[in-house]
């Protein structure tokens, strides 16, 4: 399950002669395969109202200068009011970022990330509801029903304390 989206950085290590000036760099170089991924899995399962964000991370060894595309439920994606596109290359990865900034019922389904002749990767989005448990416990019909008994029990306690505290001063009366 997605929570936040990963980032990946490629790491060289520079070894450190002892007189400290002179740096050594044994790290080997190696080209990248080929590959389209969607961070955080297959599935992903959002809130409703929270922000869904898939990153899709294009590795190429060649210089990558196509566009990376969505596809929602096989329909192009495009910028609109509450959803952005944003991307950023360097010569040898593409990282693009489809984000939803209030989810709703409606953006369930399986997102793709098409990155040309590169190939594609896919996630499926699932919506899910979050209750509380006061609001699993109740329900809008069940408050009004709900209130009028705590309000008929809270006055049934001090009428009978009220009744009590008679009967101690009636008895306290009739012994003096």
């Amino acid at each position: 399950v997605n929570t936040d989206p990963l980032m990946t950085y490629t790491v060289s290590l520079k070894v450190v002669k002892k007189d400290y000036r002179q740096f050594l760099n044994d790290a080997p170089q190696y080209a990248a395969d080929p590959s389209v991924k969607i961070l955080g899995g297959f599935e992903h399962l959002v809130k409703v109202g929270s922000v869904l964000n898939l990153t899709c991370v294009v590795t190429t060894p060649t210089s990558y200068n196509q566009m990376t595309r969505w596809l929602y439920n096989d329909r192009l994606v495009t910028p609109k009011t509450g959803v952005s596109l944003l991307s950023e290359n360097t010569p040898h990865t593409s990282v693009s970022c489809l984000i939803i900034h209030r989810v709703q019922h409606r953006d369930a389904g399986s997102y793709v990330c098409a990155a040309g002749d590169m190939g594609h990767d896919m996630a499926v989005v699932g919506i899910i509801e979050e209750l509380t448990p006061v609001k699993s416990f109740l329900t809008h019909h069940m408050l009004i029903p709900f209130i009028v008994l705590l309000s008929i029990s809270s006055l049934i306690i001090v009428l009978g304390m009220v009744r009590s505290v008679a009967r101690n001063s009636e008895e306290a009366d009739s012994c003096s």
